[in-house]
């Protein structure tokens, strides 16, 4: 992608879109994308009814006690179905239009926390009639510790597998990393546990992202965790990026096909890895260099897949954030920087 679609591109993942006017009526049929002599306009507009979440056909409404599901503009529900006490679900995504699927957390005071009974379960709900389906749970231990509770952020169905992104509390024991969390991936073919793998986590979790590239799964576990490519049969490690943010763009020659890129590694003390062995998340500093976001994945119209990633470090007092764009192997292309800003 040249410079002008990454800029497109950087803009959309990073800036906010100015909020509509009171009164007005944003009409999204007539949005038009144009990148280079390319123009792109969207292929169909989900309703827009307030407090509604898109699983295919349906519409569910989520509530602390209560699912409804929605089939037809009539606002009346097709079914309704129970949430156990004292659950919190967050919905995680769908298959197409048969299933949803949820993440099981516990809620007090407003915020969410591990409960001891959390294993990292998906939760499936027949979109057809409401019905809870038997939950996917990945098998214990997996590398850690028995104790502990696990959450799941993020699920992908693909050529009929279900693949479970979660984080945990659990100590790490599959290699030589300090005990601390860590993070798993599960794929589930039917209710069986085809492979299950997991990873230290380095910092919080958060903009988690599966996503399927021609060479394998993408992986992004956390805002400071390596992206990985793994095999979707096995789930072995195709390939491995780290620290996206230390790439840099050294110069655009005009006779060459590609930019030259650099990796300037962090040298200012308290900005590199010496808080993870000492302190763990907690003693992370806020302008921690990371991930702004999730990877975002766009197909090419030969079926080649580029991944940009919106990144963002400290550099000489000011904060900048960026955007790095890998090919389907997770080799880095381009890195697109915006301005410094001061902090």
């Amino acid at each position: 992608m040249g410079r002008n679609g990454l800029g497109f591109l950087l803009a959309a993942l990073l800036l906010p879109l100015p909020a509509a006017r009171a009164g007005t009526t944003p009409r999204l049929e007539q949005v038009l994308l144009r990148v280079g002599h390319r123009e792109a306009k969207p292929r169909e507009i989900a309703p827009a009814i307030p407090g509604r979440i898109a699983a295919g056909p349906v519409r569910l409404t989520i509530s602390d006690d209560s699912i409804l599901g929605f089939q037809d503009a009539s606002g009346r529900p097709a079914w309704t179905t129970a949430v156990p006490t004292g659950t919190h679900l967050r919905f995680l995504g769908h298959d197409g239009g048969e299933t949803a699927f949820f993440g099981r957390t516990t809620r007090a005071q407003g915020r969410e926390y591990f409960e001891p009974g959390d294993q990292g379960e998906v939760e499936r709900l027949s979109l057809a009639d409401g019905r809870w389906l038997l939950s996917l749970r990945p098998p214990d231990g997996g590398g850690v510790g028995t104790a502990g509770a696990e959450r799941v952020r993020a699920v992908l169905v693909h050529e009929g597998r279900v693949m479970a992104l979660a984080s945990t509390d659990r100590v790490w024991r599959g290699g030589p990393h300090e005990p601390g969390p860590c993070w798993r991936i599960t794929c589930f073919v039917g209710h069986e546990v085809a492979w299950s793998h997991t990873f230290p986590l380095s910092w919080f979790p958060g903009r988690e992202r599966l996503g399927v590239l021609p060479s394998g799964l993408l992986v992004c576990a956390g805002p400071r965790e390596d992206l990985l490519l793994l095999d979707p049969d096995t789930g072995a490690t195709i390939a491995a990026i780290e620290r996206v943010w230390e790439f840099r763009r050294l110069a655009s020659l005009p006779f060459r096909s590609r930019s030259v890129l650099v990796r300037t590694p962090e040298t200012d003390p308290g900005q590199g890895g010496e808080w993870e062995r000492q302190g763990g998340p907690q003693s992370a500093p806020a302008h921690m260099p990371r991930l702004l976001d999730a990877p975002a994945v766009l197909f090419r119209p030969d079926g080649r897949a580029r991944v940009f990633v919106p990144m963002g470090r400290r550099t000489d007092g000011a904060w900048q954030a960026g955007l790095c764009e890998l090919n389907d192997r997770l080799e880095p292309v381009d890195v697109l920087a915006l301005p410094p800003e001061t902090r």
